[in-house]
């Protein structure tokens, strides 16, 4: 059986100053850059606008405060990483295993590659998740896309859990799997497939 090898996701770079086009997309762009750089304390409207090259005063057409940037950075995350799943799914519509080892190996890939963007998503610094639908939606449908390719919406839930616990432990840096912080190590496809298969067979 062939392993799941996957491409680096696409990660959207800063476009630089905005001079036409769409505001929002332009200073979401600009906020995640100030995100990754330097944290969520760093990140206000302020700094966002001042990336994108814009008076501080344009943001608030269409963010009313920080918190509905910080949403709107989160949902665009959540949108890359859903994109990044079915592709990685893609290729293995008649092995369960694989797929979902695939989605597997996705998902850690983006949280050691963006890990400031994975902590606002799945974190506590949007303060009113419930209020922002296409985040609660999104999260949802991660576990039901796992389940559905398992048959088995209890454990689709048990294997996004656990991929997330595996992504959350690299990136805070308490587990080592070798090979670096930007490259999703041989041994981690191993562990994943190894949880899928278990699972499914169980």
């Amino acid at each position: 059986m062939t392993p799941a090898r996957l491409k680096t996701p696409s990660v959207k770079k800063p476009k630089g100053q905005y001079h036409h086009g769409n505001l929002a997309e332009a200073l979401i762009d600009a906020a995640a850059g100030v995100l990754e750089a330097q944290g969520v304390e760093a990140l206000t409207l302020r700094e966002a606008a001042r990336r994108a090259g814009v008076s501080q005063t344009a943001p608030y057409r269409h963010f009313k405060n920080k918190q509905a940037l910080l949403a709107a950075v989160a949902a665009d995350g959540f949108r890359m990483l859903l994109e990044e799943l079915n592709a990685a799914a893609l290729p293995w519509d008649d092995d369960p295993a694989e797929a979902v080892t695939a989605i597997g190996s996705a998902y850690i890939r983006f949280a050691v590659e963006q890990p400031e963007r994975f902590r606002l998503m799945f974190g506590r610094d949007i303060l009113e998740r419930r209020l922002y639908g296409e985040i609660t939606n999104a999260t949802e449908e991660i576990s039901s896309r796992i389940g559905n390719i398992l048959n088995n919406p209890a454990l689709g839930l048990g294997i996004w859990s656990a991929m997330h616990g595996l992504s959350w432990l690299l990136i805070e840096d308490v587990a080592d799997l070798g090979g670096g912080r930007g490259v999703i190590p041989g041994r981690a496809e191993i562990v994943l497939r190894a949880l899928a298969s278990g699972l499914e067979n169980a």
